[in-house]
């Protein structure tokens, strides 16, 4: 039996659709759209958006199935305007001793033109901004 190209082509197309779906929470189960990733994902955008209506350029760096692959260990957004350049770190829940340490570690070797922000969407709703 011989596949010819086309096909393959479309099962690579399905497979890869099968995972994005698995991936999103779209196939049915519905633990995954609230998953603590999903939930992440969601406050990173939306502090990215309230970077960009007011006019910032922002970058939010894509996770891999390998780990984060962030900016210096410590952000989640990068954000440019003019002449202020920022690094964003968000959480949810509480803010992670992990990466405010690394933050604080690594503030010594940053320019100080350049600022460092850690958003933390606390349980109730409210919102925490830490400037380093």
């Amino acid at each position: 039996m011989e596949i010819d190209r086309y096909t393959t082509i479309s099962f690579s197309n399905y497979f890869s659709l099968l995972n994005y779906n698995i991936r999103r929470g779209i196939t049915g189960n519905e633990n995954m759209g609230r998953s603590t990733l999903k939930i992440g994902t969601n406050y990173e955008r939306e502090v990215e958006e309230k970077y960009k209506s007011k006019g910032f350029r922002t970058h939010r760096n894509i996770k891999s199935r390998y780990g984060k692959q962030d900016l210096l260990g410590i952000s989640d957004i990068v954000a440019t305007k003019n002449d202020t350049f920022l690094l964003i770190a968000c959480a949810v829940g509480r803010a992670q001793t992990k990466t405010v340490k690394k933050i604080l570690e690594i503030r010594p070797w940053i320019p100080p033109f350049v600022k460092i922000k850690y958003y933390i969407k606390k349980k109730d709703g409210t919102e925490e901004e830490r400037s380093f």
